[in-house]
């Protein structure tokens, strides 16, 4: 690293928005979407992150919730 690089440290707990919520589900593989779906409908009242494992998983997932009716907006790398 260079001498005069910046470094930003992510650890803080006081950068997180005060309203920012993370949520883990353990649940069967043919289940996730059945929980994603219930979390977006009934909790999802705001704006939601949900990260994906590839963009083939994005894009199905987010073609799926676009059929169901809620709005999404993707992005990958």
């Amino acid at each position: 690293m260079k001498p005069n690089a910046a470094i930003v440290d992510l650890t803080n707990a006081s950068i997180l928005a005060k309203n920012l919520e993370e949520s883990f589900i353990e649940c069967r593989e043919e289940d996730k979407f059945a929980h994603l779906f219930y979390i977006l409908i009934i909790h999802g009242e705001g704006r939601t992150i949900v990260f994906c494992t590839s963009t083939a998983a994005l894009l199905h997932i987010s073609s799926i919730l676009r059929i169901l009716g809620i709005n999404v907006s993707t992005l990958h790398a």
